[in-house]
């Protein structure tokens, strides 16, 4: 296969060497003989995702390493940078200290989109302070106008 465009969730770019499922597979059980590349067809994104176990044995059920693609689970197109991933995530590996447990990345993960909404709301207050007027952000229609007039009438608003 050919050279797989992907980007991270950083905005980075990333050119990877594009690979089939048999070829990532055996990469992977060369680097590990308990992982499994599992594909899935998605009706979600209507393309296929994959995700990377590891074979705990026949009594245990598997361990899900990640899904290849996004924080939001938007697939990847297959590469070999499946291989490297999973490296990053190796424990054992000498000085890996990107490793990161996956209830410390979703907590991460919240507080990142957390700050952006906060600094979303931050801007709009800062934005209506400086105007130093009432404006509001939304148009009033007539409808407004018209339902106003009608409830001073009634004497329910004011």
């Amino acid at each position: 296969m050919g050279l797989v465009h992907s980007q991270t969730d950083s905005g980075l770019s990333v050119l990877s060497q594009g690979a089939d499922e048999a070829a990532v597979s055996r990469a992977l059980r060369q680097h590990d003989n308990d992982l499994r590349l599992v594909p899935q067809d998605s009706d979600a994104y209507g393309s296929r995702v994959y995700k990377v176990y590891r074979y705990c044995g026949p009594d245990r059920p598997a361990e899900f390493l990640f899904l290849w693609g996004d924080d939001y689970g938007n697939p990847y197109p297959l590469s070999m940078a499946v291989v490297e991933r999973v490296k990053q995530f190796d424990k054992n590996a000498r000085g890996n200290a990107e490793y990161v447990d996956p209830d410390e990345h979703n907590r991460r993960m919240k507080e990142r989109i957390q700050r952006g909404y906060d600094a979303d709301v931050d801007t709009i207050k800062s934005e209506e302070l400086r105007r130093g007027t009432k404006s509001y952000v939304f148009h009033r229609s007539p409808a407004l106008a018209v339902a106003r007039r009608r409830g001073r009438r009634k004497g329910t608003t004011y």
